[in-house]
This record gives structure tokens, sequence and C-alpha cells, in this order.
């Protein structure tokens, strides 16, 4: 007898098989799905990422991985580009991930990270709203998006099921502090 396969619709309207995260790692270890082919599983639906990243976007992601690295204490850790479970049938892949460092990174789950970060050059409009409401719904309670091309951070805080109570955009000269480490902080324009 074989199992109920699980669907998902897509915005055209058509049945889609919904993948789990089980089934993706499978495929991958099978040589079906290239790991280095750039994608998220979100409920099930297999997104793919914008592969250009253009000079902003590494540069900015350096420029943050270096100073986090150098500013944070010991007891919180900075990853660029971790696969982040969300559940069953959802990860994705955030430019910069902070959390506890007694957490191993494939154990962190939504309601652990203290900060997502997507530096967007190409992916603005998917950062702000599909993968907003992600990290919304499964607890992320920090989450910024830095707009490479205008050089504004969005700023979203109070997660729900519903999505981000608060999103702030800010300009350039606006000073971002990290909500759990007040003695870090920093502007977009010093990136430059």
């Amino acid at each position: 007898m074989n199992a109920p396969v699980s669907i998902t619709r897509a915005a055209e309207g058509y049945d889609r098989k919904a993948w789990t995260v089980a089934e993706i790692q499978a495929m991958q270890r099978a040589g079906l799905i290239d790991q280095k082919w750039p994608y998220e599983l979100v409920e099930g639906e297999l997104i793919p990422k914008m592969a250009s990243k253009n000079n902003p976007h590494e540069l900015w992601k350096h420029w943050l991985d270096r100073f986090l690295q150098r500013g944070l204490p010991d007891h919180i850790a900075a990853s660029v580009e971790p696969t982040l479970y969300l559940d069953d049938s959802t990860f994705v892949e955030p430019d910069i991930l902070i959390r506890p460092t007694r957490i191993l990174p494939s154990d962190v789950r939504g309601g652990d990270v203290l900060l997502a970060i997507e530096i967007s050059d190409t992916t603005l409009r998917y950062d702000l709203n599909l993968k907003a409401q992600v990290y919304a719904r499964f607890g992320v309670r920090h989450y910024w998006v830095l707009d490479a091309e205008k050089e504004r951070p969005f700023v979203h805080t109070g997660p729900s099921e519903a999505g981000y109570a608060e999103v702030a955009e800010l300009g350039p000269e606006a000073v971002l502090t990290l909500p759990f480490e007040p003695a870090l902080s920093f502007t977009l324009r010093q990136f430059g």
C-alpha cells in the first residue's frame, strides 16, 4: 500500500509534491541533487536562490563576518551561510546567523537564533516577504535585511505566526546595534 503523497500548490495553482528535509538529503547523498546548487526548502517547496553574488553582497558579508568574529564574546557564534533547519519541510540559508556557541550549527532552530541577517543585492523582494514570513513563523526574534543597492537596513522584531510585529526601514547612517550585545554597533556606510 502506497503512502499518500504530500502536495503543495504553486502560485499558478498546479499541485506539486511537497518535499521533506530527509528526502532532499537522501537525493543529495544519491547524487540526484548537486549540493552546490543554491536552493532553500520552504514548506516543502524547493526555492532556487539567486546564484549571482555581486561585489557589494560579498564585500558586506566579508566585512560583517570579520566585524562579528572580532567583537562577539565567546558564548556567541556567527556563521556564514549555514543551513538553518526549521522543521521537517523547511530549511533556509541566511547570509549570517548568530547563535549561542553551545548549540551546534546543525541543531539550531528558529527560537535559538539570536539574529539572522540577509544581504540583499538581487533578492530584496524575497528576503522582505517570503523569507521574513518564514523566519517570523519559526520564532527568529531578530531579522535584518541589508539592502546593498540603496544602503538601507530593514530591522524586523516581534515574530509571530502572522509575521513580524515591527519592521523598521532605516537609512545608511542608522546605527545598527546587536540586540543581545549592545557594545557592538555599526552603520552600513562603514562597509564602503
